[in-house]
């Protein structure tokens, strides 16, 4: 990027010298090259940020999401284990009284 900058000041200077202001072999527009030299890689960068945090934001939802799943989960196996204690009670109780 330095080196761009430094390559189009002393075109610049080579030109004010020649006579042909602002204008390199091409006939294209220094600061307009200038320009695009460096506007080209801001935008890169920040598409690559901008994805960054999306990315970011998809691994927090999934993180998220896979919680609560193993919260309900765990919550539906307390219950499976809660009404399996509750049926070998009662299960017990009839044995006990002889009702088979």
């Amino acid at each position: 990027l330095g080196y761009d900058h430094a390559k189009s000041v002393l075109q610049d200077q080579q030109d004010d010298e020649d006579g042909d202001v602002n204008k390199n072999a091409n006939g294209v527009n220094l600061y307009t090259q200038a320009a695009g030299t460096v506007i080209l890689p801001i935008c890169v960068w920040s598409i690559c940020f901008l994805r960054a945090y999306q990315f970011q934001s998809l691994i927090g939802e999934a993180e998220r999401e896979g919680q609560a799943r193993m919260e309900i989960l765990t919550r539906e196996m307390q219950s499976n284990e809660d009404n399996s204690d509750e049926l070998g009670l009662r299960e017990d109780n009839i044995t006990a009284n002889g009702i088979v």
